[in-house]
């Protein structure tokens, strides 16, 4: 086997996240030799992206509610 492969590549070989995998595709070239595992890598970060500032949003939106019900609760007991 040669160790031109993804899995033998002395740069490749050790990368502990998807973002050192695509970042070490682009500096060995191995991006235009297997574009459809760059782009599935590439469509797979959009993916998590998208859905973390999707929650991102619904989670500041619920606090931002508490809040605005909390100050209306201590708003509303002063003007007893």
């Amino acid at each position: 086997m040669s160790s031109n492969h993804v899995p033998n590549h002395p740069k490749l070989k050790n990368m502990s996240s998807i973002a050192d995998l695509c970042q070490g595709l682009v500096e060995t070239e191995k991006s235009t030799i297997y574009p459809l595992a760059d782009r599935l890598i590439r469509l797979i970060i959009i993916f998590i992206l998208y859905y973390f500032l999707f929650y991102l949003k619904v989670a500041l939106a619920n606090v931002s509610y508490i809040l605005y019900m909390f100050i209306f609760d201590i708003y509303k007991d002063q003007q007893h």
